[in-house]
């Protein structure tokens, strides 16, 4: 082979690969595109991902929201149950503070006859004597 024929040669075959280079590159590319997603399918994707949040925050505040009203109406059955017990202990109280006064008085009673007895035996104890 001639120098010009061999040139000729090996400029064909450089072109050849790099024409299949681009088509490489082009089929790549290509590809890319494909897979790539729109500006569209990408808005959807981000409205998808927002309901399901929001789903997802409804969701939790609704639990969350039974979940307070469980807990206040246990606070207020508990409250009443307390309010009950605090009246019947103030009940109790007040009917023992009664008690005791009454017992006292008598006791005064009591104690201040006794008294006046023992006086009055001590009193005809000293008549006798005399």
């Amino acid at each position: 082979m001639e120098k010009e024929e061999w040139q000729e040669t090996e400029s064909y075959l450089k072109s050849q690969i790099e024409c299949q280079t681009l088509k490489k590159k082009e089929k790549k590319w290509f590809k890319w595109q494909g897979n790539r997603p729109t500006l569209r399918q990408d808005s959807t994707n981000v409205s998808h991902n927002l309901q399901k949040k929001e789903q997802k925050w409804k969701s939790c505040k609704s639990t969350l929201l039974q979940a307070s009203l469980r807990l206040e109406r246990n606070l207020q059955e508990r409250e009443k149950v307390w309010q009950e017990e605090k009246s019947t202990l103030l009940q109790s109280t007040d009917w023992l503070k009664n008690y005791l006064q009454a017992k006292e008085q008598e006791w005064q009673k009591a104690e201040s006859s006794l008294k006046y007895q023992l006086t009055d035996l001590q009193s005809l104890n000293s008549k006798k004597k005399k």
